[in-house]
C-alpha cells in the first residue's frame, strides 16, 4: 500500500509540473506573437522608404547585439526553446537555471539568480549592492 500511495504521489507531482511548464511555454509563446504583431502593424504604416531604412538599422543593431550578448545568452535561449529547466554556461560550466524553471518555482528564491523573473524581489541587499 505505501508503495502504491508513493507512486500515485511521485505522478501527481509530475502531472503537476508538467501543467506549469506548460503554462509558462503557452504564456511565453503568447508574448512572442504579440511583440511580432505589433512590430508588424508599426511598420505596415510607414512608409516603403523608411521601411527599408528600418529594415537596414535593425540589421546593423541584430549585428551589433548578437556582438555584445554574453555567450550564455544564447545557451539559455536554446535552453527555453528545448524546455530545459538547465543548462550550463560556456564560460564558468556551471548548472544555470532557466527562466521557465523559475516561473515553474513560482517565487524569488534570494540567491540573486541570472534570470529571475520576479525582479530579485527577496535577494538581500548587499547581495545586490556587489
Amino acid at each position: 500500500m505505501l508503495i502504491y500511495y508513493n507512486n500515485l504521489r511521485q505522478n501527481f507531482y509530475n502531472l503537476i509540473i508538467h501543467f506549469k511548464l506548460n503554462r509558462s511555454i503557452k504564456f511565453l509563446k503568447k508574448m512572442s506573437t504579440n511583440n511580432k504583431s505589433s512590430e508588424s502593424s508599426e511598420s505596415s504604416s510607414s512608409s516603403s522608404s523608411s521601411t527599408i531604412l528600418k529594415e537596414n538599422n535593425t540589421k546593423e543593431n541584430d549585428e551589433t547585439r548578437s556582438d555584445s550578448k554574453p555567450p550564455w545568452a544564447e545557451a539559455h535561449r536554446i535552453a527555453v526553446q528545448n524546455n530545459q529547466n538547465t543548462y550550463t554556461d560556456p564560460e564558468t560550466s556551471y548548472i544555470v537555471m532557466t527562466e521557465l524553471f523559475h516561473k515553474q518555482r513560482g517565487y524569488c528564491c534570494g540567491n540573486n539568480c541570472r534570470h529571475c523573473p520576479y525582479d530579485h524581489v527577496n535577494v538581500k541587499k548587499k547581495v545586490l549592492e556587489k
